[in-house]
């Protein structure tokens, strides 16, 4: 739908709009709804991933036209510092009104969804008003008219061509898979091991997560520094070593009696965890390939999400298994292991900013799809697309403006 067709800003409206809907209705859940309300969750979700793709298909076109790797280090430390930031204003304010006006738990959360749906349509509205147009990439050949079936079958050449052309990309998503797993898992994770080995109640796990909200907003800051003064690939290495001492060290010290490490941790874990989001976006938009970018991005949001089951899996089966409980976080180490040993398959930093500059563009021979009469190809000209740019889509400078 992205790649072959124009309708890449159309389909970001139309599901933003479906988003806006669910949250909306979701307003009204209470003990009588939660079971409707859960399908609705389920389908806001899916839905939030579809808008995150579409949102970060467009990064690659940021670098793509002369926007260096200072300026868009700069860029994705200020957005993550600037999104976390929102986060805990949005907690502080909920919980403060709450506390005020003294209401239970349902009252607060019907507030705090309506608040966030309200808050949602704006940003939504004015963020799609100034997402460009962009061309399609390609298109169908006069042999193949099914845009699903082409999907599917380009996907699989896509998976080929990368093993084959594309060391740094391989590795990256490969590396990509294991650490969200082992790092956005610690969400649901953190929730039980707070609650059932430091016997946390609702209130001291709300501020253990304020505690992690105020620690990701420097986490930002610092991980784009890092990524500016050497490299996002330096950047990740420190970071998933860190990120494993640091749930390590949990293991050991977080247990009952110990809160006070429960708070540090906290700040420790976003501090990490807005580091890692602000170093995997820059290399993830300076190191992609040319030419198809949106399925390359539909690629990366797939192994953002695709092993997020498993740390959860296996700490369930380590707590049921009648091992102490605190042992659980090692799930977590795990998935973050297997990333660092991913990421040693990443080239030097010199030879992904090379490679980027080449394109996994479709072979001559390629039956499915064929790029545009007008795109520009790398393989015969040696240049790309910010060389030589393609006068049916968004130019630099109109892109610069939005």
């Amino acid at each position: 739908l992205v790649d072959y067709t124009p309708y890449r800003k159309r389909a970001g409206m139309c599901v933003a709009v479906a988003v806006v809907i669910i949250q909306g209705v979701q307003i009204g859940t209470n003990s009588n709804t939660w079971f409707i309300m859960g399908f609705f969750q389920a389908l806001a979700l899916t839905l939030l991933e579809i808008h995150y793709f579409l949102t970060v298909s467009y990064l690659p076109d940021i670098v793509r036209y002369d926007v260096d790797h200072d300026t868009m280090t700069k860029f994705s430390q200020g957005f993550l510092g600037f999104q976390f930031t929102g986060q805990l204003l949005y907690l502080i304010l909920v919980v403060g009104i709450s506390i005020v006006f003294d209401w239970d738990t349902v009252s607060t959360a019907q507030f705090g969804q309506g608040l966030g749906t309200i808050w949602i349509a704006i940003c939504y509205y004015l963020g799609w008003q100034r997402f460009p147009h962009v061309e399609p990439k390609h298109k169908l050949s006069s042999n193949h008219h099914s845009l699903f079936l082409a999907g599917f079958r380009q996907n699989w050449k896509t998976c080929v061509r990368i093993h084959e052309q594309s060391k740094t990309l391989q590795w990256f998503l490969i590396f990509v898979c294991f650490m969200e797993a082992g790092t956005s898992a610690i969400i649901p994770v953190a929730v039980t091991y707070l609650s059932r080995v430091m016997d946390f109640n609702g209130t001291e796990i709300g501020l253990a997560f304020v505690c992690a909200l105020i620690g990701s907003i420097p986490g930002a800051v610092f991980g784009g520094w890092l990524s500016r003064v050497t490299n996002p690939l330096n950047s990740l290495r420190l970071n998933g070593l860190t990120n494993i001492f640091v749930t390590t060290a949990g293991c050991v010290i977080m247990t009952e009696g110990n809160d006070h490490f429960g708070y540090i941790w906290g700040f420790l874990w976003g501090f990490i965890l807005c580091w890692f989001y602000s170093s995997e976006q820059i290399f993830y938009a300076l190191c992609l390939p040319t030419g198809q970018d949106s399925e390359l991005s539909g690629f990366f949001v797939f192994c953002t999400i695709a092993l997020v089951w498993l740390p959860p899996l296996l700490f369930s089966i380590v707590v049921e298994s009648g091992i102490e409980e605190r042992w659980g976080l090692t799930a977590l180490v795990v998935c973050q292991v297997l990333g660092m040993l991913a990421l040693l398959g990443i080239p030097k930093w010199s030879q992904v900013v090379e490679g980027a500059k080449r394109s996994l563009v479709l072979d001559v021979h390629d039956d499915d799809v064929v790029p545009p009469n007008n795109a520009p190809n790398t393989s015969e000209t040696g240049k790309t697309p910010a060389d030589e740019p393609d006068p049916d889509t968004t130019t630099k400078d109109e892109f610069q403006q939005e």
